[in-house]
């Protein structure tokens, strides 16, 4: 925490800064730019496919207890 108080990424309660809040939406469009290729490759079919499938394997785990309350809340 310090590391990054020193950096002025947070403040002294631990909120982002400013600079804090750019470089987090600078590593978000990054990374959705790295990870765009995969689903471009399903094609739209395929993208909704997937998240089907995926929807599928978060409530069986979820199902199953697999998630912490404290982790997820309560809904």
């Amino acid at each position: 925490m310090q590391r990054l108080r020193d950096r002025g990424l947070i403040d002294a309660e631990g909120e982002l800064t400013e600079a804090g809040t750019a470089l987090r939406a600078e590593l978000e469009e990054h990374t959705d730019r790295l990870d765009s290729a995969p689903y471009e490759h399903l094609g739209a079919p395929g993208v909704e496919r997937l998240t089907e499938l995926g929807r599928g394997f978060l409530f069986a785990a979820a199902a199953a207890g697999a998630f912490p309350e404290d982790l997820v809340g309560k809904g």
